[in-house]
């Protein structure tokens, strides 16, 4: 039920926040650029779930080589060292209309590519991942040490069998 509640908030935030095309907003922070390419995140999708340990982000992929511009999901698995590429909204330039949306499911390793680890970083930052995760641990275990606390506080029943002798 989470994951269906978490993927509809996402849904509804991508469709109210990815609709306007101007990049250069603060909302959209620059994590990648090369000689072709700019990846600029947009912080206002960026989410982090502590039950999963799985954060999620939504990035501008600009390159001056295509003709249009893909906003891509992404979802970044802090237990691994992976980030996956889930799918990607179509724009053309100077257009704020989606054209298309392409399907990729693909994992990238953070230890063999620049880009899967500044994304990893990334989003670890803007979602402060570290202090989420530590809370959410810290709340895990007092959980667990109160049920083993009501568990060693029980009342124990005891039975004394007697043989009365006639």
């Amino acid at each position: 039920m989470k994951k269906i509640l978490l993927l509809v908030m996402v849904l509804v935030g991508l469709l109210s926040t990815v609709s306007a095309k101007d990049f250069n907003e603060p909302r959209w922070k620059t994590v990648f650029s090369d000689g072709t390419e700019t990846l600029k995140l947009d912080v206002n999708t960026v989410s982090y779930d502590e039950e999963l340990d799985i954060g999620d982000a939504w990035i501008a992929k600009i390159n001056i080589d295509q003709p249009r511009q893909e906003v891509v999901h992404y979802k970044v698995y802090f237990g691994s060292t992976s980030v996956q590429v889930v799918d990607a909204l179509l724009y053309t330039p100077d257009s704020n209309v989606v054209v298309g949306r392409r399907a990729y499911d693909y994992f990238m390793d953070t230890k063999l590519s620049k880009v899967p680890k500044t994304v990893w970083n990334t989003v670890k930052q803007l979602t402060n991942r570290d202090a989420k995760k530590a809370a959410y641990e810290k709340k895990l275990e007092e959980e667990y040490e109160a049920v083993r606390q009501e568990r060693l506080n029980r009342p124990v029943l005891t039975i004394n069998r007697t043989a009365e002798s006639q």
